[in-house]
């Protein structure tokens, strides 16, 4: 039975697997690239790809039909001419674009400026902007691509990156209608856009040294949606130490109050990413931390197997009567200064495994609040779920329910990103592509 190979180079691990009939096969999971400056947020990215060919050499066989590519976006790193690395990847985490510019403006914002687009920290064209104005381009520098690009081109064995729209977009300055750079944007920045990237679509980029077709790498959020929905219609929930929302769109909305990126095959998706998300779990875990050893308790072991355990007690018994906790520990995009709250405490509710379910339904209602923005809150048809956050979690996984109003689905594995690039390269080599509404089960047989 011919098989297909996901590769997704993260943030801290490396995962492969190997999918056949609609069933990993096998996965490898290794450590990613340590970083190489704290403060810079860097990594090694011949260190991560050589990571990941590994874990391509361990999986791959005689029915290995294709290989799918995808990993951390928004991130940079620069080769020369060779398709050689010439600087470390500048991840998503990179923090250049917060330094100062000038007197009350840092990178991001000058550069959000000069082209009219929103650019965080961390995008690759925020990092390239703060390069030029520096003057740390590195010397011999032709193009930049992500992480990602870097490996499906050393699978090939190619010389020159391309880039797929969902990962050109992370990079910022990119026209959705187009599905292009906006070149006249950045060149009033001062970039250079002869650094940027061919934008390739759906599609290969080449063959491995066996034969085996590669696939232009694509974005990792968008890798998971698809491993998640395949082609069917539905809505996409992640929680990890993050959390999003993401709704495949047939077309490209005209006015949208969530961010709108590119998807596969011609759609986009629709995204709302809570600013905490699942690390407000963490930050539950850690106030009882605290609280233990304000009494002088023991906390050096696993608290989370007790706190998932007072949580089903705060479940049972509060499912109608907890507080309403909002959790905006970090604020929002459109309201930064925003904090958490909690409201509806009295007498008969004001407990530790109350607090906690109120959190986690707290959790919950605020992705169901970003599908409304970019759904206006239709009816859930299919709720697929991904991320140790929702795994590890089955209270929150009961609250989602709820929430959508949908049967919650997990998948197999995971290694939601590496299936879906596996799932990718199938639809990819047996034409099964067709948009949900065409044909909802073509992408479903792998």
């Amino acid at each position: 039975m011919k098989n297909y190979i996901g590769l997704d180079i993260g943030t801290t691990s490396v995962s492969a697997v190997r999918v056949a009939g609609g069933r990993v096969e096998q996965s490898v999971t290794l450590s990613g690239s340590p970083f190489l400056c704290d403060y810079a947020r860097t990594q090694d990215a011949d260190v991560a790809v050589q990571l990941a060919l590994s874990a391509f050499s361990q999986l791959k066989n005689e029915e290995t039909a294709a290989v799918g590519v995808t990993g951390q976006m928004h991130g940079i790193l620069y080769v020369d001419k060779e398709g050689n690395a010439i600087s470390p990847l500048y991840t998503w985490q990179n923090p250049y674009g917060n330094d100062l510019f000038a007197e009350g403006e840092s990178y991001a914002s000058r550069i959000s400026a000069l082209t009219g687009y929103k650019m965080a920290s961390g995008y690759g064209l925020t990092t390239l902007f703060y390069h030029t104005v520096k003057g740390e381009v590195p010397q011999g520098a032709a193009k930049i691509c992500t992480v990602h690009d870097y490996l499906a081109m050393k699978l090939a064995g190619n010389c020159e990156p391309v880039t797929h729209p969902s990962d050109a977009a992370s990079l910022g300055a990119f026209d959705l209608a187009s599905l292009c750079f906006d070149r006249p944007a950045l060149n009033k920045a001062g970039v250079n856009c002869d650094l940027l990237p061919t934008v390739q679509k759906d599609g290969f980029v080449g063959k491995t040294a066996e034969g085996i077709p590669v696939t232009v790498a694509i974005g990792d959020n968008q890798a998971a949606v698809y491993g998640a929905l395949g082609n069917q219609t539905g809505v996409s929930v992640n929680v990890g130490t993050g959390s999003q929302v993401s709704v495949p769109l047939a077309s490209l909305p005209e006015q949208a109050e969530c961010e709108i990126r590119p998807y596969l095959f011609g759609a986009y998706l629709g995204v709302d990413c809570p600013l905490c998300g699942g690390r407000s779990y963490a930050l539950l875990r850690d106030f009882f931390a605290q609280t233990l050893a304000a009494f002088g308790a023991e906390t050096s072991g696993d608290l989370y197997t007790p706190l998932n355990a007072l949580l089903e007690k705060g479940e049972e018994k509060y499912r109608s009567s907890a507080p309403c906790f909002t959790p905006l520990f970090c604020g929002t995009r459109t309201s930064p200064k925003s904090r958490a709250t909690i409201e509806g405490i009295s007498d008969k509710n004001f407990t530790p495994e109350a607090f906690a379910f109120a959190l986690v339904e707290g959790m919950a209602q605020e992705l169901w609040e970003g599908y409304e923005k970019i759904a206006g809150g239709l009816p859930v048809a299919h709720l697929a779920a991904s991320g140790n956050g929702i795994r590890k979690n089955p209270v929150l996984a009961r609250a989602l329910q709820r929430k959508f109003g949908a049967p919650l689905t997990l998948p197999e594995g995971k290694e939601e990103a590496a299936f879906g690039a596996a799932k990718y390269a199938y639809a990819l080599k047996e034409n099964a592509y067709a948009l949900c509404e065409k044909n909802p089960n073509a992408a479903n047989a792998l």
